[in-house]
This record gives structure tokens, sequence and C-alpha cells, in this order.
């Protein structure tokens, strides 16, 4: 539409083939463009290329892949604050020094925690009284 003579989008004096033309090529590009991408999408994934450049296996956790490095839960366990929780740092629970947040209250350094819950690879804890 900006090719076609006008003057700030006032298509008055435009004729109206040209107004249609212009219209019809610009809508018929569009979908053009969509039909090539979608079946360009799918040849690219089935190419040698994209199989050499994207992992196409799953990491299942059936086959010992895990985002969790604890072997067990430690909800209810017991430890020591190994460094000050402002709120996040880290505990020391049987030996092992674990990544712990509060719930928003600091825990000094030392201090007896207790596990409360447990999202991901952090440890949720809080001081024991």
């Amino acid at each position: 539409l900006v090719m076609l003579n006008n003057d700030y989008f006032d298509f008055s004096f435009v004729p109206t083939g040209n107004l249609t033309t212009a219209v019809l090529v610009t809508f018929l590009g569009l979908i053009g463009s969509f039909i090539v991408m979608f079946i360009g999408g799918v040849r690219l994934t089935e190419s040698g290329l994209f199989k050499r450049i994207a992992l196409e296996t799953t990491l299942d956790k059936s086959a010992g892949y895990t985002s969790n490095f604890k072997k067990e839960t430690l909800m209810g366990k017991t430890g020591v604050a190994f460094t000050i929780l402002r709120p996040s740092g880290k505990v020391e629970i049987d030996h092992e020094i674990y990544d712990a947040y509060t719930r928003g209250s600091y825990i000094e350094q030392g201090a007896k925690i207790e596990v409360i819950g447990e999202e991901g690879t952090s440890l949720k804890v809080k001081e024991l009284a």
C-alpha cells in the first residue's frame, strides 16, 4: 500500500484495480510465506543437519537421570547452618553441605536448623528454638 500513489493513506484518487491488486498481492505473499515456513519447518526437522544439532533423546528419570542430587528425602532432618542464611546459604546435615533458604528470616552460622521442605536442589529450613 505504501508503493501506491497516495497522500497520508488517502486512496480516493487511486484506481480501485491498483488498490485491489496491492491488497491481494500482500495477502498472497503472507499466506505463501506461512506455507513455506510450515513445509520448510517440517523438512528441516527431518533433515540430517537438524539431527546433528538437536537433542532427540529424552533423559528419563527411569534411566537414572535427575536434576536432584539427593538420593533420599531430607524432610524433618536436623543440622546446623554452615553459613549465615540471609535468607539463603549453606547448611550441614549428616556431614554433607547443602544449599538452603529460609522463609525470609536470617539464621546465624552454627544455629540448629530443621528441613521443612525440598524444592529442586535447595532445602527449605527453619531455625530450631
